[in-house]
């Protein structure tokens, strides 16, 4: 493979992972139920657990979960799914 053929594929490679990189949303979803640190690790198991979620944060004092995902992989709904699986309310 000559120097140019690699250029080539290295530009292909970072459009491909930029393109990938647009598709990450973050949200924050308001839950209520969450008290402790099993909670925590309660949600963040079930939502991790998920095929296209890159990240889970919790925070019991704001009762919040941000999540952020790959939409063109796993949806929204799915997500607030799995957390009231556990049996938390997503408000």
């Amino acid at each position: 493979m000559n120097l140019t053929n690699k250029i080539k594929k290295t530009i292909d490679r970072n459009k491909e992972k930029k393109s990938e990189e647009k598709k990450m949303e973050k949200t924050v979803l308001n839950v209520e139920g969450m008290s402790c640190s099993h909670c925590v690790n309660a949600v963040k198991n079930a939502v991790g657990a998920l095929d296209g979620v890159a990240e889970v944060e919790v925070n019991l004092e704001g009762k919040t979960v941000t999540v952020t995902y790959d939409a063109g992989k796993v949806s929204l709904s799915a997500v607030k799914d799995a957390i009231e699986e556990e049996g938390y309310d997503v408000l």
